[in-house]
């Protein structure tokens, strides 16, 4: 909750560009599971990784995974109308996101924030938790994390009632991807569904850096 809170701080300070506040981010997402495995003398990032998944679960994850794109585009298709171009190109200036860099962003926040944030929300907290007997607050603990820390991120980009669907949307899709990683007993399940979530959604972006304003 702390390492959320202090993203979402940097969010609205003279600091923000989106290279400080990813760097910060990435930081505080890898110090609190690093500081919690060195005092609790428990765990490593490496189990959080590999796990227990056999390919057989691997591949229904891959499955899901796929499926997601079509699904997040179609809801894009029928929700179009309902966002504002020019209000979502603003919020991604805001943050130092344009056309020029947005190749990179990309890149990064397909392959590594992905990976940052499964670490942290389904690897820490979900899995730790889980592993020490706290089962239920758990799944709905690290659900609760990853829709609240998702606010300060796309807030200035939507209505206060899309906000508020995205926000219900994001954690019944946390607690799906909690369900893949309680599954593999580690993050590969879900990661690779949130590394097709991101390529969808910054598909997305393309079209509105670029095409639509």
């Amino acid at each position: 909750m702390t390492a959320c809170a202090l993203h979402a701080v940097m969010l609205h300070t003279q600091f923000n560009s989106y290279l400080v506040t990813s760097a910060l981010k990435c930081f505080l997402f890898l110090l609190c599971p690093l500081a919690y495995f060195r005092i609790s003398g428990t765990g490593s990032l490496g189990e959080l990784v590999t796990g227990k998944a056999n390919k057989q679960q691997i591949k229904q994850s891959a499955i899901i995974a796929l499926l997601t794109i079509p699904i997040i585009l179609l809801v894009f298709i029928v929700l179009r109308s309902l966002l504002d171009p020019k209000m979502i190109a603003d919020a991604l200036s805001n943050v130092g996101i344009t056309g020029i860099n947005y190749f990179f962003v990309f890149v990064y926040v397909v392959l590594i924030n992905a990976g940052i944030e499964e670490l942290f929300f389904r690897g820490f907290v979900f899995l730790c938790l889980y592993r020490a007997g706290c089962k239920k607050y758990a799944y709905l603990y690290s659900a609760f994390l990853f829709a609240l820390y998702h606010v300060s991120v796309i807030r200035s980009a939507v209505t206060p009632g899309l906000l508020l669907l995205a926000v219900v949307g994001l954690f019944f899709g946390g607690l799906v991807l909690n369900l893949l990683a309680k599954r593999c007993d580690s993050i590969l399940g879900s990661l690779v569904v949130h590394i097709c979530i991101n390529l969808a959604i910054n598909t997305i972006g393309v079209y509105y850096l670029y095409f639509a304003v």
